[in-house]
């Protein structure tokens, strides 16, 4: 139905069908929520906040239920109106190698102190004066986010753990790649007719969507890099691979160790000028360069 409309008239078709899609599955949700939580959102949509606070199986239930709604579903929907076939438009029918997906998880277990660098930054920079409102909802956006992951992630039990790994890694890792990467990021491509602006515009996006600012520097390069394997490989589970070894890291460390265990990983490689970490900093600098360079040989080049 749209195949050949403009790149811009296909954004804002997405944009459409994005909004839409959530408020639909927030309307599920809210169904749900009476069905399960006996929590009515429909009469009073204000009671979400005190039971989000108050519930974290409520809050992971609707975390899972508006993510379907906003990253999983509208790509599905806007490559049917857009192309013949859906895997065909996402570039979902083609696997990676096995040697690449390898070579993508030792890669983001050696850039870890090369991220954490990137956050330390991030941390560091300031608003001018006249924006100092600002901030300060910005860091309280973050602590809040913060507190609320802590949460999530605080589970002893082998069901919480799936249900973790399913909200906070499979989904994610499956709907946002779709939407950014194998929709944006073509879009925004095609727009400016060059595949490198696509990719930078679509991870700036996707680093902004999820307001946490204070991590927006390395959550875009990792979207950057994100980018760059959907398009050496021409498939989207490449960087859907990618996604979910990064944010499963998380899950999986936070369950298998304490909270101090996990505060040190953070610090790894961290802005500190300690001797220590800027040999670890060096190091997973040239060990990301070297297997991004050999994940680069081994897939097909197209820039």
């Amino acid at each position: 139905m749209f195949k050949d409309s403009s790149p811009f008239a296909k954004i804002i078709l997405l944009a459409f069908i994005v909004l839409v899609s959530t408020l639909v599955f927030m309307i599920i949700g809210a169904v749900g929520a009476l069905l399960f939580f006996k929590i009515n959102l429909l009469s009073n949509p204000g009671i979400a906040s005190s039971a989000l606070l108050n519930n974290i199986s409520f809050m992971k239930y609707y975390q899972i239920i508006e993510s379907i709604g906003m990253f999983v579903v509208p790509p599905l929907i806007f490559a049917r109106l857009s192309g013949s076939n859906i895997a065909d438009y996402l570039k979902a029918g083609k696997f990676p190698q096995t040697r690449s997906v390898f070579l993508v998880l030792i890669l983001l277990m050696v850039a870890l102190p090369l991220i954490n660098f990137f956050t330390d930054i991030n941390s560091t920079l300031k608003l001018p004066q006249f924006l100092e409102p600002v901030e300060k909802w910005m860091k309280e956006t973050e602590d809040y986010a913060g507190r609320i992951t802590e949460d999530f992630l605080n589970v002893r039990s082998i069901g919480g753990l799936m249900v973790n790994l399913l909200m906070i890694a499979v989904i994610p890792a499956v709907g946002e790649e779709f939407l950014f990467r194998g929709i944006l990021q073509r879009l925004f491509s095609e727009w400016t007719r060059n595949k490198h602006i696509g990719i930078l515009i679509a991870a700036v996006l996707f680093s902004a969507f999820h307001l946490q600012f204070y991590g927006f520097l390395p959550r875009m390069m990792l979207g950057l890099l994100f980018g760059y394997l959907f398009i050496w490989s021409e498939s989207i589970w490449l960087p859907v691979a990618a996604h979910f070894f990064n944010n499963s890291f998380a899950v999986l460390s936070w369950f298998i160790a304490n909270k101090e265990v996990n505060d040190k990983i953070d610090k790894l490689g961290s802005a500190t000028g300690n001797v220590s970490d800027i040999v670890m900093l060096v190091l997973s600098a040239v060990f990301t360069t070297l297997i991004i360079f050999l994940v680069f040989r081994k897939e097909k080049r197209v820039l």
